[in-house]
């Protein structure tokens, strides 16, 4: 987490050396916005930045200006603006150490379609984060034998479902020696500098960066013969359709969509599209908690719950006899 603070620091010029550690270590989003105290989330909690580099419990700390907020995005980008005009335009710049930065202003439009943003108004940091074994709960029910079944993790937005992509992609690679190849749109899961990924992916992991996911699944695929292909963030027919392709080639699919539950998820197209391409067959549901990963559910490809959590302790420990390729609830393996 060190890096985070130290790009802020360089970027917005702030003095963070009194920042109480336990919002250092444990934050994970910041959000500044313009005439508005700087508000930082830990957990479920919420902190505002005070001029002291501390962090309160008030908003009566900085309120920065669009000129203070454009110069640290410029900073931030190496002055090279220019140069991630299309991440901007899609609404975010992700920056070293994976960390991606939401970015609100005033939108430029050409041909129907957003190029970029000017008049930034506000930046909302999300904080990446390396827990090796947040999927241990996760990791024993994907795996059959020497292979993995596809699987796809829901959860609402920061909630944690990238650093459990990335730990099952890292241990698919390094525990069961599988060839794994990820496709990182937004560099995200590997947060790749110059081509080289700064979190652990696996020594057998291979990672097609800043690609668009529906064009880059195909590649991966010619240029790299995976076995496991990992994607973040589904969002189109176009991704499904490849993610199919690659079921019907014998590559294992893990992949993420944004959802609250399953119901929710299958009133997506895109997500009906993966069920119908055969390429899900374990379904992880992830509890809505800021950037925790807690498995709240998994189900099978049929809807079938081979884990719920329980609340509050006191309740038996859920059947695992369905762990590593065993059949749980009358599943059929």
């Amino acid at each position: 987490m060190g890096d985070a603070w130290g790009l802020l620091g360089r970027a917005f010029q702030m003095e963070l050396v009194g920042m109480q550690p336990e919002w250092k270590r444990e934050a994970t989003e910041i959000r500044i916005g313009v005439d508005r105290p700087i508000r930082i989330r830990r957990g479920e909690m919420e902190g505002f930045l005070l001029q002291d580099g501390r962090v309160g419990p008030r908003g009566n700390g900085f309120k920065p200006d669009g000129s203070w907020i454009e110069k640290g995005l410029d900073r931030l980008a190496h002055y090279s603006l220019y140069a991630y005009e299309g991440q901007i335009g899609q609404g975010f710049l992700t920056v070293e150490g994976g960390h991606r930065i939401g970015i609100c202003g005033r939108a430029v439009v050409e041909d129907g379609k957003i190029r970029t943003l000017t008049d930034i108004s506000a930046l909302i940091m999300r904080l990446a984060h390396e827990v090796k074994g947040c999927s241990n709960r996760v990791f024993p029910y994907i795996k059959k034998g020497r292979r993995v079944r596809h699987t796809l993790i829901l959860s609402p937005p920061g909630a944690g479902k990238t650093t459990i992509l990335r730990d099952l992609l890292r241990r698919c690679s390094d525990e069961m020696m599988l060839q794994v190849g990820i496709v990182d749109e937004r560099s995200e899961i590997a947060a790749c500098r110059k081509g080289v990924p700064q979190m652990d992916v696996g020594l057998r992991t291979e990672v097609l960066d800043g690609a668009p996911k529906e064009e880059g699944i195909r590649m991966l695929l010619r240029s790299t013969a995976p076995q496991v292909i990992g994607v973040d963030e589904i969002g189109s027919i176009g991704e499904a359709e490849a993610l199919g392709e690659m079921s019907r080639c014998g590559v294992q699919v893990i992949c993420t969509a944004h959802a609250g539950s399953l119901e929710e998820a299958l009133g997506r197209e895109e997500i009906r599209s993966l069920y119908r391409r055969g390429a899900v067959e374990r379904v992880v549901i992830l509890a809505d908690e800021p950037g925790r990963g807690r498995v709240k559910e998994i189900r099978d490809g049929e809807g079938r719950c081979l884990y719920a959590a329980v609340e509050d302790s006191g309740g038996s420990p859920p059947d695992q006899r369905g762990m590593d390729g065993g059949s749980t609830r009358g599943e059929s393996v």
